[in-house]
């Protein structure tokens, strides 16, 4: 159907002069005239005909791209793909709690003086290793010195004190005894006066009144001595009582004495300051000649016992079950640490597990013990723990690498044979290859993958347990995966072969030719 223009209103008239130039079609792309100028039904038309044009242009591109990508795929299936392999084998796992640990000193004390005193002497040296009683700091012992000799002055003092009271003890002693004598006597006297007295009164009317009278003064007499005894009894008595007195305040005050001997000598024990630990000294924090006292808030210097010496690192909650089931059969699991590189530093044991969870981080602290003799750890190094608290023993293993996700599920490219079917269908593909196959230890032509669902267990060291899906003895891929489909052709190299190969040679870059047709 043939369409003729329509010149538009505001083209001019024509003029006779120029000569007439015939008006050119614009091309189907260009826009329709604006609406309202020329005929509906043309810019219906010229719509049309471009969407049309657009849409035929559009399939055979799409088709064109397909038929690219088919040939691309077909290809990459065809072409061998080079490959790192390993093998599943049956083995043991070991189960492992995993942390980041924090060393710290098995013991650290600050040492401090308990006198006041002048440093006269350093005897260490930092960053030594110092054992336990070894002298570590000597502070001026002459003013303790002093303070002895004056304590045993005085013991000696009230020792002559001791001894006096003691002499006017025994002498009072002796005193009363007489005493006790003399009114023992004097009651003796008074008794008989007291006999004579009461005959003389029964038989009065034959005793003269003379005898009386002097039966009487004899009685008074007696009497009176006999009251001076007992006086002289209770004043020895009294006497007795205050020499017993001197001898124990003498004895008290030699008691007293003797401690401040025992405090003057410690005072200068403490002079001498030595080590109560073994282990390493740190960084010393005062001088010789300082003045130091006992009440200074800083210490002398600090020693952290290094052999033994801890780590510890806090697990969370969803450990603790397996830990405690561990802890039954062994109560010190074997512990090991590492440094940031997974590089092994030392062995130890489990000491201790905190008895309670932390709530605001959900684990709980548990601290190793390391023996420490090379040194290895060091205070508050941060170090990779491993916590051994299970082994599995005779299960599937293949490397961490080798299991893949896809929405399926976990799968592994295993290596298999290839059907003899195949083999014809791929001649002319094996022809293209056969540069590859000089530098393979294996024929690549028989070797394709298949696409294994597994079911996956625990992971640990590198590798990874099968429970399901293959069997011990398959090849299964390792590096290259990204490259692998079902049914593709592959060179099998392992990582021994790899390492040894050169680093342009395919097999160490299984993605080398990674966009080629």
């Amino acid at each position: 159907m043939h369409v003729q223009d329509t010149p538009t209103p505001e083209s001019p008239p024509s003029s006779p002069s120029p000569p007439t130039v015939p008006p050119t079609h614009p091309p189907a792309t260009m826009l329709p005239p604006p609406h309202g100028h020329g005929n509906p039904a043309v810019s219906v038309l010229v719509w049309i005909l471009v969407l049309g044009g657009l849409c035929v242009g559009g399939f055979y591109a799409w088709k064109y791209a397909s038929a690219q990508q088919s040939g691309s795929d077909k290809g990459r299936i065809d072409r061998p793909m080079p490959v790192i392999v390993d093998t599943a084998h049956v083995g043991d796992m070991n189960i492992y709690i995993k942390q980041v640990g924090n060393g710290a000193a098995y013991n650290t004390v600050t040492v401090r003086t308990r006198i006041d005193g002048q440093i006269q002497k350093i005897a260490f040296t930092e960053d030594q290793i110092v054992h336990k009683d070894d002298v570590l700091v000597e502070i001026d012992p002459r003013p303790y010195i002093a303070v002895l000799a004056q304590a045993q002055g005085q013991l000696s003092k009230d020792q002559r004190l001791l001894e006096q009271a003691q002499g006017q003890f025994d002498q009072a002693q002796g005193q009363l005894a007489q005493s006790q004598g003399q009114l023992a006597q004097a009651q003796a006297t008074f008794d008989n006066a007291q006999r004579d007295m009461d005959r003389y009164h029964r038989a009065a009317e034959a005793v003269s009144e003379q005898q009386v009278t002097t039966a009487e003064t004899t009685l008074a007499t007696s009497k009176a001595a006999l009251e001076t005894a007992k006086a002289a009894v209770e004043t020895f008595k009294a006497a007795l009582t205050t020499a017993e007195a001197g001898i124990g305040s003498a004895k008290a005050a030699i008691e007293i004495d003797k401690a401040a001997i025992d405090a003057a000598k410690l005072n200068i024990t403490y002079c001498t300051i030595t080590s109560p630990i073994t282990g390493r000294i740190g960084l010393r924090l005062i001088d010789e000649g300082n003045m130091v006292h006992a009440a200074d808030v800083n210490g002398l210097v600090v020693i952290n016992q290094v052999q033994p010496i801890t780590v510890t690192f806090s697990p969370t909650q969803d450990d603790l079950p397996r830990l405690q089931k561990a802890r039954l059969t062994n109560p010190r699991l074997p512990v090991e640490a590492q440094d940031r590189n997974r590089k092994h530093l030392a062995d130890g044991v489990l000491e201790s597990v905190d008895n309670q969870i932390d709530p605001t981080t959900a684990t709980f602290k548990v601290k190793s013990v390391f023996s420490n003799e090379d040194n290895a750890l060091f205070p508050s190094q941060l170090v990779n723990v491993r916590l051994l608290v299970n082994t599995l023993h005779d299960v599937m293993l293949v490397p961490d690498a080798a299991v893949q996700q896809s929405p399926k599920g976990h799968f592994c490219y295993v290596v298999n044979e290839e059907k003899e079917d195949a083999k014809v269908a791929s001649k002319s593909t094996a022809s293209k290859t056969a540069a590859n196959k000089s530098t393979a230890t294996k024929p690549a032509a028989n070797k394709v993958v298949e696409m294994r669902l597994v079911k996956i267990g625990e992971s640990q060291g590198g590798f990874t347990v099968i429970k399901q899906g293959i069997a011990a003895g398959e090849i299964v891929v390792t590096e290259g995966v990204d490259k692998l489909q079902p049914g593709s052709k592959v060179v099998v190299h392992t990582h021994d072969e790899a390492a040894s190969q050169p680093a342009s040679a395919p097999a160490s870059q299984p993605g080398s030719d990674k966009g080629k047709g």
